[in-house]
C-alpha cells in the first residue's frame, strides 16, 4: 500500500529490528487527506457520538457537559489519556466552531457524513462536527507517535 512508504513502513522482505522514526509535512497531509484515513475519522466521530449518547439535554449547560463528557471519551480512544483543563477547552472550541459553519451550510455536512448512519440522538450537523474534531485528533503528532 504507497501510504505506508509515507510512514517509512520498513521492507516486508527483510526483519527489522528497529525502524526509522521521522516526522514529515507528508504524513499530516496523507493524514488528513487519504480516504481511509476520512473513513476513519467518519466513523470515530460516529462512535463518540454513540457510546456517549443520552437524550437530548434540557438545558445549556447539560449539552456542554455532555460535549466535556464526549471530549474526553474523544482522548482516551485516540490519545489513551484524559485531556488536560487546556486541552478539554480548545477541543471544545473547536467543536463548536464546527457545529457553527455545519449547521449553515447543508452541503458541506452532508458531504462531510456521507454514508455513515447518523444516529437518533443527534442532527447531522452534530455528527459531522465531530467527524471533523476526530479528524483534527488523528492528525496529531501524540497520535502519529509512539515516543
Amino acid at each position: 500500500y504507497p501510504m505506508l512508504m509515507t510512514f517509512d513502513s520498513p521492507d516486508s522482505t527483510e526483519c527489522t529490528a528497529r525502524r526509522t522514526v521521522s516526522n514529515t509535512p507528508l504524513q499530516a497531509l496523507t493524514l488528513w487527506n487519504d480516504p481511509a484515513f476520512f473513513e476513519c475519522a467518519q466513523q470515530l466521530g460516529r462512535r463518540v457520538v454513540e457510546e456517549t449518547a443520552g437524550s437530548k439535554p434540557a438545558t445549556e449547560l447539560a449539552a456542554d457537559q455532555i460535549d466535556r463528557d464526549r471530549i474526553a471519551y474523544l482522548f482516551r480512544l485516540t490519545l489513551a489519556r484524559d485531556p488536560s483543563d487546556s486541552e478539554l477547552k480548545t477541543v471544545a472550541r473547536l467543536l463548536a466552531q464546527q457545529q457553527n459553519a455545519l449547521t449553515a451550510n447543508s452541503t458541506a455536512t452532508d458531504a462531510i457524513i456521507g454514508a455513515t448512519p447518523v444516529p437518533a440522538s443527534v442532527d447531522k450537523s452534530e455528527l459531522a462536527a465531530w467527524i471533523m474534531v476526530g479528524r483534527a485528533m488523528l492528525n496529531l503528532d501524540e497520535f502519529i507517535s509512539k515516543e
